[in-house]
């Protein structure tokens, strides 16, 4: 599995349905789903931006049309690039919602990075 896959499969918001019940109000209901890779943002603890490796904005999951959800999204493909990720944490800021997307045979090292408030 690569980043690409994994980004590949974050196209489109299936993936939401799992965590979130979405539902449309009515057929005029304009509900938006983005996607930006290389997210950059500034956290001050570079002199250059880090950068998230996908953030998406959505208003699906919200209660009203016009609110917006952050969600950035931190892709590892290694374990080692999992164990020794030491800036993840910096990107909570801006997010309303932060995820870990990994391959399914690295989830019980997950255990040992995730914080709390993802």
């Amino acid at each position: 599995m690569q980043a690409f896959d994994i980004i590949l499969a974050l196209k489109t918001p299936n993936w939401l349905k799992n965590f979130f019940s979405i539902t449309c109000n009515s057929k005029y209901d304009k509900r938006v789903y983005s996607q930006f890779t290389e997210f950059a943002v500034f956290t001050a603890t570079s002199r250059h931006s880090r950068r998230i490796d996908v953030m998406i904005a959505e208003n699906m999951t919200c209660k009203f049309n016009y609110e917006l959800n952050l969600h950035g999204i931190e892709i590892k493909v290694s374990k080692n690039d999992l164990l020794r990720d030491e800036k993840m944490s910096e990107y909570t800021d801006y997010c309303d919602y932060f995820w870990l997307a990994i391959p399914e045979k690295f989830l019980e090292y997950a255990e040992n990075v995730i914080l709390k408030d993802w």
